[in-house]
């Protein structure tokens, strides 16, 4: 059934940000679709920027002060709903840490979600009884190794959705963040690579449901953006196929 609701999804190219993307897609929710590589955002949706298809696509690196303020201007009415699924995972041990790899992890993982929904604010892009969804990971949970920069960002993450909650909840908007574990997603795939990391050992010994998909975050996305979600808010939502039970 087609839903008259306009929202933005960032980070729409691939992984839990182009699995909600479709999802929300196939229920006719009017879309606008950023990434930094809009060929290939272009290609997950070809008919994309085609009024009657109800989907706008966006080029744009969120971390650009210039190309955030475009999306907020691309913006033509007040959204219902924001995903904020932009971001990036890289492994790197405390020793080996310095502060332009910290700044990374925290530029696209927190500064950029968190500007961007400043602005959308300031313009009055937000409808009344709005959601938005960060994404945070259960690595901000416990400690991981090799993560303190992705962890901290995702960490700060959660901080503030509780306190975008409290400031915007007059306005009925919600705020929430979704806590994945290991998702099976190009971005996971590339950074194991690159740290010679065997993921289906992680699958086998620490995931009692096994490794998720993109699908299964988008599940609980879609839930925490709908209308049937009246009264959940400044809550980051676990769902990490038991990871955490044992910890």
């Amino acid at each position: 059934m087609s839903e008259s609701r306009n929202i933005l999804i960032t980070g729409a190219s691939s992984g839990i940000g182009n699995a909600i993307a479709h999802r929300l897609n196939a229920n006719g929710v009017k879309l606008y679709l950023s990434a930094r590589n809009l060929e290939k955002l272009a290609k997950s949706f070809p008919h994309g920027n085609n009024e009657s298809l109800n989907v706008k696509l966006l080029g744009a690196d969120i971390t650009k002060e210039g190309d955030l303020s475009g999306i907020v201007k691309a913006i033509k009415e007040p959204l219902d709903g924001l995903v904020l699924s932009a971001g990036e995972l890289k492994y790197m041990p405390a020793a080996f840490l310095n502060r332009e790899n910290l700044m990374e992890m925290m530029n696209i993982n927190f500064l950029a979600p968190v500007l961007l929904v400043k602005e959308l604010i300031k313009a009055k892009k937000l409808n009344k009884n709005s959601s938005i969804i960060f994404v945070s990971s259960v690595s901000a949970k416990v400690g991981v190794a090799a993560t303190l920069a992705y962890a901290s960002s995702k960490a700060a993450v959660e901080a503030a959705v509780r306190v975008l909650a409290t400031e915007l909840a007059p306005k009925k908007i919600k705020v929430n963040a979704v806590c994945p574990g290991l998702v099976n997603t190009p971005m996971l795939e590339k950074a194991s690579i690159e740290n010679g990391i065997d993921i289906s050992e992680a699958n086998n010994s620490n995931y009692p449901l096994g490794i998720g998909s993109a699908e299964d975050v988008a599940s609980l996305m879609s839930f925490l953006i709908s209308k049937e979600n009246n009264w959940i808010t400044g809550q980051t939502v676990v769902i990490d196929g038991g990871y955490l039970l044992n910890k």
